[in-house]
């Protein structure tokens, strides 16, 4: 097969391997070696690699790759297959070739351009249509910082069929429409902006040049002013507070925080005190090419008046990069919500325990939130955060949780009747408490509605329609939560579990091994991680992973013994049926609707229907996952079944 090209080389990079077409190479980044593949089935993959994210269809593949030759379409399956099998997963663990029945095969896997025919394109370059940049490099491998573009897929949009007469003509014209292409592309579109993809920039808290400047006033202060007056433009992409949160008095690497962001720049400043005043130096790098390309420095600023200061340096910094950037302001910026210094800081201290999602961080959250409500009524943010609080610290009353996060609503929506956070919170409430699909869904929209960029309701609305049944769409949204706050774990729980109930098993088991290495003392993962190896019948790997979970929890041996003992007599039957009947029940969703889940798959239905009204009648957060939760498949056909749906 002839590639179109400009110069010597084009080589490519995804899922830890690069393909230099020009070598006619595949080579895994971490050195480990890879067989060499045949010439044919590397054609193939450049084929598929070059058209990735379109139907490749096996007609195509048959005339380019064997234009003079009968060849069968088995023949193409086995190379697709070997191609499988020499690539492995996704970074979501799903498989880079898709199969489109009756038509041919897809490339889906994500793919880093690193050289284009020879010829090396800035990072910031955009073409139309287009919303990722091309990385750059020195010829050695260079760091990944999103997903850069196809040059050829944004060039030549027309089918293969157009390019298959007069074949040497058709690489001429098309080289030289690609040099066309990238000229206009370069001048007409990155100097002017008009037609450029967005940007996306994160603002690391601002750290002090002394340490003993250092505490909580004015580092998340800065950054937060900043983003805010940032994220009212359109063009440029702005990492919220919560996503750069973590980097506060931390020695942060800004491009390592960049490339883990996922975005092309990062903006680091510091400050200094003295004589009463700041001043704040900024630095902003090219996270591609690791390079200072601009540097900011304010007029100095009041330090008694801390919002002052703040929003004076924001709109200083924020007016630079907007300039630089050619984007202007669309809409006002978000507002800080409140007058009161202390409890904008309780706020955030707040909000730093709750985004870690557990009982305990969230129960010091609520105590935070209170007092910071306590010194300011009217804070609308800190109300719809408590409100978050309540929910997840671990209350076991249901409807104590409910009022209390339902009134907590309702009052930062009567200050202010526009903020998105409050609606994500009342989505939740309508969703888990009042099983209330329609409501729910009504409250997350209005959310993403007033604030696009809410990863918060992005990610509740994900919850909606995974436990509606609209798995496609919910795996969708809860990726689009990941791509606005890359770094939050809870958002890649969540689409574990959105994987999970849309039963996209292998994905899922993929998904959830990743996260035990993020954090291997989670419970939620362990019990996530065994239900995906029991619903693809892998029993053993869900006993191994089992004693694992049972190990975190720290049972002593008589308790780990009980069970081993249960698995071999009983095998994993017994191990489910010892489990709903712990005492101790501490695996991290101790609620009457897992317990029947295990009933359910252990095939003890009269027990099964017994704890899931028993979670009916608590009103267990659970249970709108009634129609969705796989475990509970085997009960499905029993009337019982359909007299809890009806009234749930």
């Amino acid at each position: 097969m002839q590639t179109i090209s400009l110069g010597k080389r084009e080589i490519y990079e995804f899922g830890g391997f690069r393909f230099d077409l020009g070598e006619r190479t595949l080579e895994r980044l971490d050195g480990v070696a890879v067989e060499p593949l045949p010439d044919k089935t590397l054609q193939l993959l450049a084929m598929l690699v070059k058209r990735r994210g379109h139907l490749v269809e096996k007609d195509d593949i048959l005339e380019q790759i064997w234009p003079d030759s009968f060849v069968e379409e088995n023949n193409v399956d086995r190379r697709v297959s070997s191609l499988r099998q020499v690539l492995g997963k996704t970074e979501s663990g799903g498989k880079f070739i898709e199969t489109v029945r009756g038509h041919g095969y897809r490339f889906v896997g994500r793919v880093d351009v690193v050289e284009v025919s020879g010829t090396w394109l800035p990072a910031t370059l955009r073409l139309p249509g287009e919303d990722k940049a091309l990385k750059i490099s020195n010829g050695d491998h260079a760091d990944t910082n999103g997903s850069p573009m196809n040059v050829e897929a944004a060039i030549f949009r027309k089918p293969f069929e157009t390019f298959r007469s007069s074949k040497k003509l058709v690489i001429s014209s098309c080289a030289v429409a690609v040099v066309a292409v990238v000229i206009f592309g370069y001048f007409g579109f990155v100097r002017t902006g008009s037609a450029r993809a967005p940007l996306a920039i994160a603002i690391l808290p601002a750290a002090p040049m002394d340490s003993a400047e250092g505490g909580d006033r004015f580092e998340l202060g800065i950054a937060d002013a900043l983003i805010s007056r940032l994220a009212s433009s359109q063009g440029l992409q702005v990492r919220p507070l919560n996503s750069v949160r973590d980097y506060a008095g931390q020695n942060v690497d800004s491009i390592a925080a960049g490339r883990d962001q996922k975005v092309d720049y990062v903006l680091e400043s510091n400050y200094q005190i003295a004589d009463g005043r700041i001043r704040v130096t900024g630095r902003l790098y090219n996270v591609a090419s690791g390079m200072v390309e601009d540097s900011f420095q304010n007029q100095p600023q009041d330090v008694a008046d801390t919002f002052g200061a703040q929003d004076a340096i924001a709109a200083d910094f924020g007016k630079r990069l907007m300039t630089r950037f050619n984007v202007s302001a669309i809409r006002p910026a978000k507002t800080r919500g409140t007058t009161s210094v202390e409890a904008y800081r309780l706020y955030q201290q707040g909000m730093y325990l709750i985004d870690k999602r557990s009982p305990t961080n969230s129960a010091k959250a609520l105590e935070y939130l209170e007092q910071a409500v306590d010194f300011d009524p009217n804070y609308a943010q800190a109300w719809a955060a408590k409100a978050v609080a309540i929910r997840t610290s671990g209350r076991s009353d249901a409807n104590q949780i409910h009022q209390s996060s339902i009134e907590s609503i309702r009052k930062a929506l009567d200050i202010d009747p526009n903020l998105s956070d409050a609606y994500s919170a009342l989505c939740t409430d309508k969703l888990l408490y009042d099983y209330d699909f329609v409501a729910a869904e009504g409250a997350c929209k209005q959310a993403i509605e007033i604030e696009p960029g809410s990863s918060a309701a992005h990610r509740a609305y994900s919850w909606v329609l995974s436990f509606h049944g609209k798995h496609a769409e919910a795996v969708a949204e809860i990726t689009t939560a990941i791509d606005l706050e890359p770094v939050s774990y809870i958002n890649k729980r969540d689409l574990g579990n959105a994987l999970y109930i849309a039963q996209r098993y292998e994905e899922a088991e993929a998904h959830w091994l990743r996260q035990v290495e993020l954090d291997s003392t989670d419970l939620v993962v362990y019990n996530q991680l065994i239900r995906t190896f029991e619903a693809q019948g892998k029993d053993a790997e869900a006993f191994e992973w089992f004693i694992k979970l049972l190990n975190v929890l720290k049972r002593d041996e008589q308790g780990i013994a009980r069970y081993q003992a249960a698995y071999l007599n009983s095998g994993w039957r017994g191990v489910l049926l010892e489990r709903a009947a712990d005492p101790e029940k501490g695996f991290g969703y101790p609620t009457d609707f897992h317990i029947a889940g295990l009933y359910a798959r252990a095939g003890e239905k009269d027990k099964a229907f017994e704890y899931l009204e028993r979670s009916f009648q608590r009103r267990e957060w659970a249970m709108p996952q009634l129609q969705v939760y796989p475990q509970l498949d085997s009960l499905r056909d029993d009337p019982r079944y359909d007299d809890l749906v009806r009234r749930l």
